[in-house]
């Protein structure tokens, strides 16, 4: 089971919460720190539904949450996992 997690957390929380769903043993395949939002976006992966509330009910219950908005995935259509190599011949951040 695969499931993709945007977290809210109070203003100076993102820190303290990043770090405790880094310390979960179980589960926590990517974390990334986000602009917009969100601040957290959390891929979790897990044999069944029962562990993933579990994981899900444990970062819900961390001080300093508001609100979790999770996707779950119910087919993958597409992966690949390399990033395609730059084009020298397109514009780079310094042209912005």
């Amino acid at each position: 089971m695969l499931t993709y997690t945007l977290l809210v957390s109070k203003q100076n929380f993102r820190d303290t919460i990043h770090k405790k769903i880094q310390e979960i043993p179980e589960g926590i395949y990517r974390l990334y720190k986000v602009s917009g939002e969100y601040d957290l976006l959390v891929e979790i992966k897990l044999q069944n539904e029962t562990k993933m509330k579990e994981v899900l009910n444990k970062i819900k219950s961390f001080d300093g949450v508001m609100d979790l908005k999770t996707l779950t995935v119910l087919h993958k259509t597409k992966e690949h996992d390399h990033l395609p190599k730059p084009n020298p011949h397109v514009s780079t951040d310094s042209d912005f």
